[in-house]
């Protein structure tokens, strides 16, 4: 079970850890890897404490806000660069397909219609 205070700490390591990728000086694997860290402990209080423990502090509830907020785009910016990567490398793999391997694609056992 973890608390809220345990929920921003992880929430603010992972802040920590993306504002550092913008500048190049962490792996996007020790990224996700505390992403995903960060919304199973989420996931996990929100289902057995959440909003319903009975002394939560207003302010910690708002720093925490606004650092899943950042946390998610952070998140989605991952995957869209994800996205574009993995286009880039198909078609390098395309060019280099085309370049090593001649032989084609297909094998029809078919013979083609007459007519």
């Amino acid at each position: 079970m973890m608390d809220l205070q345990s929920i921003l700490t992880l929430a603010r390591e992972v802040n920590f850890k993306l504002t550092a990728l913008a500048d190049s000086k962490i792996s996007e694997q020790d990224i996700v890897e505390s992403i995903s860290a960060y919304v199973d402990a989420f996931a996990s209080w929100d289902q057995e404490d959440g909003l319903k423990a009975k002394e939560i502090d207003r302010e910690m509830l708002q720093e925490l806000a606004t650092l899943h907020t950042k946390i998610t785009e952070g998140a989605m910016q991952l995957k869209g660069d994800t996205g574009q990567r993995i286009k880039s490398l198909n078609i390098r793999r395309k060019g280099l397909l085309a370049y090593v391997d001649p032989l084609p694609k297909k094998i029809s056992f078919r013979k083609p219609k007459k007519g």
